[in-house]
């Protein structure tokens, strides 16, 4: 029998499998399908080696991991890296932030104006700006596929066995260790269990037969089918191009040469391109299929026109791979009772001076375990008084990662209408219609009122949105409110290819033909943005009362429009103070002035109920660091006197949060909204509903 059985034959299982067999362990590997097969994610011949990480403990780990990597050359009598260097630009990639973790960890590095950059790189276009270009030369591609062959090539000179054609079903406990079951009925039998499944794991996790405790804290997997695709140069480059890492505000791109994964057929390769997490969420890796995104190919194309001018924007080659990452983008290290489970979130090659044979297995920043539902009782904590009457309290959903998301959302808010929540809100997204699936969410839970949070203006005409927000309101008989966003120009120019021009006018025009079509039926409107004539009437039977209409308005010509011609705002991001101070007066002035009611204002504020706040606060920053991208964004955390979007995150107990909630009533709101609140795991956001609901109910109350 052997003593360690490792499931899984890619590059963290390979690299397990190695470091045991060399130890004197009785080795057996359990590989689904082949070694490095195009199924996962350590196939083919290019992978980037890259040091730059925010963390100093992720860079030091590639410090310590690259004497191993040559230490596998060595051994292996092959080439296994080719150094090529790396550029990391872009401001929201922070160059600057990444240079300190260099010096800390002692990394040669160069940090470049982009002026200096395009000098040594005219293939690039940098762009202006001050953020600068970090450059590290010991950044390199990893020949994946090479790497697992040479790694299992000498497990197998230590001993190890290595089977192929063997997909694991499940894992039992036996008296002498633990059983692998195949799913053809086969069985393997050892006193450890390495699981190092990837993107297999969400489906395989349930049947490893570990405790119910284990399982609850386990941080959820993402698996993403992600697309790449490869670019001729327009000239034979004079040396090896380097990788690339660059956060254009609107996407997170890469690139490396391309290795042997697609070659030219006069024998040339080119540069691999692909956007981060630019993919579509999967269950898991058993339901992926090859297909490729068109609008994800569109957005690459145009990127590499923009900012590389050394390519043909034309790929000749593309392919998918899958991701598969946990919320934090964290490695895991963990196990119970002799079943360990290294997972690489993401990032360059494992260390076994992390995670050696016979070591306690250890998480790095993993979730503590969550409260159960029944450890939280609302209506016992002195945190559910009442806060005021006539206020709604509701919290934004977001479907699950596997499964049929709109099931899950109609469960989800099921669930919220059962803990006493008044509303829920959808963000509209690029893979569902916020406002149809709001409609079908409002007949769902009768008890609800439904909104969307919210949509763009851009690349959508009022007449058609006119028309979705009716159905919805209808479907829901009156619980429907339509919310609107002007957009952001980085969303908006790249993904569509229309201008983010005069955006205060487009909303006012947007506004006023949706006000012509719910007040009279149809529309007469030629403006300088849009023009909306029907032909025909628009009202829709059944679709009363008149949708409202809200506006994710901050700055103050969007919030003077909203007060004249809408119905009210739903700031995200915006604290008591920049509410009670700025968008409350500003907007509550403009529609007095236009003769209107006093405006709705949703307060869409990020934050959860917690007994582990440094967690929560930490996926908070990563969640959140987007908005700190973003202009508007920027303006109204400032009025706030923060620094950063996270620190507008509510976490702490019953009593802490709800404080919170108070203070935004107390600032103007008339509803708060909380989102995010799946951040830390299911047992907090039920702990969070039912403090929500609890107070709702106290408002209801009164």
């Amino acid at each position: 029998m052997s003593t360690h059985i490792v499931v899984g034959a890619g590059l963290t299982g390979a690299a397990t499998a190695w470091q045991l067999a060399r130890r004197g362990h009785a080795v057996t590997v359990l590989e689904r399908s082949t070694p490095a097969n195009g199924e996962g994610s350590s196939h083919g011949s290019a992978r980037i080696l890259r040091y730059a990480y925010p963390d100093p403990f992720y860079a030091r780990l590639v410090v310590d991991a690259r004497d191993e990597w040559e230490e596998l050359e060595r051994l292996a009598g092959e080439r296994l890296i080719s150094p090529t260097g790396s550029v990391d630009f872009g401001a929201g990639r922070a160059p600057g932030a990444l240079a300190a973790v260099f010096e800390e960890v002692g990394v040669e590095h160069e940090l470049l104006t982009a002026a200096a950059a395009s000098a040594r790189w005219p293939q690039f276009d940098f762009g202006g700006g001050d953020a600068g270009v970090l450059w590290h030369p010991a950044a390199g591609v990893i020949d994946a596929e090479s790497a697992v062959s040479a790694m299992l090539r000498l497990a197998r000179a230590d001993g190890a066995r290595v089977e192929t054609g063997w997909p694991v079903a499940s894992v039992e406990r036996v008296r002498a260790g633990l059983r692998v079951v195949g799913s053809d009925g086969r069985t393997e039998e050892a006193e450890k269990v390495v699981v190092a499944a990837g993107g297999w794991l969400p489906d395989l996790l349930g049947g490893l037969a570990l405790p119910e405790s284990f399982l609850a804290a386990f941080p959820p997997l993402r698996v993403m089918r992600e697309n790449a695709y490869h670019f001729p140069y327009r000239a034979e480059p004079g040396g090896p191009w380097p990788t690339f890492i660059h956060d254009t505000g609107a996407m997170l791109v890469y690139g490396l040469p391309g290795g042997r994964d697609a070659v030219l057929p006069d024998g040339r390769n080119g540069l691999k391109v692909a956007e981060y997490n630019g993919g579509r969420p999967i269950r898991s890796a058993a339901v992926r299929n090859g297909g490729i995104d068109p609008a994800n190919r569109a957005r690459i194309v145009a990127y590499v026109r923009r900012t590389l001018p050394g390519l043909v924007p034309e790929p000749y080659a593309e392919t998918t791979c899958l991701f598969t990452n946990t919320p934090t983008e964290d490695f895991v290290v963990d196990g119970v009772d002799g079943l360990p489970s290294p997972r690489p979130a993401r990032g360059t090659a494992p260390s076994s001076r992390r995670c050696s044979a016979g070591s306690s297995p250890t998480r790095r920043r993993a979730s503590a375990p969550h409260r159960r539902d029944s450890e939280y009782s609302g209506g016992n904590s002195a945190a559910s008084s009442r806060v005021a009457a006539d206020m709604t309290i509701g919290v934004v959903l977001n479907p699950g990662e596997t499964g049929n998301a709109v099931d899950d959302v109609v469960a989800a808010a099921k669930r919220a209408e059962a803990a006493g929540l008044g509303s829920v809100w959808l963000g509209q997204r690029f893979d569902y219609d916020a406002v149809a699936l709001a409609g079908l969410v409002g007949r769902e839970a009768p008890g609800l009122a439904v909104g969307t949070s919210a949509v763009p203006i851009f690349a959508r005409h009022p007449i058609l949105v006119a028309s979705q927000a009716q159905t919805s309101q209808a479907a829901t008989h009156g619980r429907f409110t339509l919310g609107l966003a002007l957009g952001a120009r980085t969303f908006v120019e790249p993904v569509f290819g229309v201008p983010h021009d005069r955006p205060v006018t487009r909303l006012a025009e947007f506004l006023t033909v949706l006000r012509s079509l719910a007040e009279t039926g149809t529309a007469d409107f030629r403006g300088e943005t849009l023009t909306a004539a029907p032909p025909m009437p628009t009202t829709l039977p059944g679709a009363e009362p008149a949708v409202p209409l809200l506006v994710a308005a901050m700055g103050p010509q969007a919030l003077r429009v909203t007060g004249e011609l809408g119905d009210g705002t739903l700031p995200f991001l915006a604290g008591p103070r920049a509410l009670g101070e700025h968008i409350v007066p500003a907007v509550t002035a403009a529609a007095a002035r236009a003769g209107r009611p006093a405006p709705r204002v949703v307060a869409l504020v990020p934050g959860l109920v917690t007994g582990d706040v440094d967690t929560a606060r930490k996926a908070a920053d990563e969640q959140l660091a987007f908005y700190d991208r973003i202009p508007s964004y920027q303006r109204v955390v400032a009025l706030e006197g923060a620094s950063k979007a996270a620190e507008l995150f509510v976490a702490g107990d019953e009593e802490t949060v709800a404080a919170e909630v108070r203070r935004y009533f107390d600032a103007g709101a008339t509803e708060v909204v909380f989102s995010q609140t799946g951040l830390t795991g299911p047992a907090d956001q039920a702990r969070t509903w039912g403090l929500l609901g609890d107070l709702a109910g106290g408002a209801a109350a009164e």
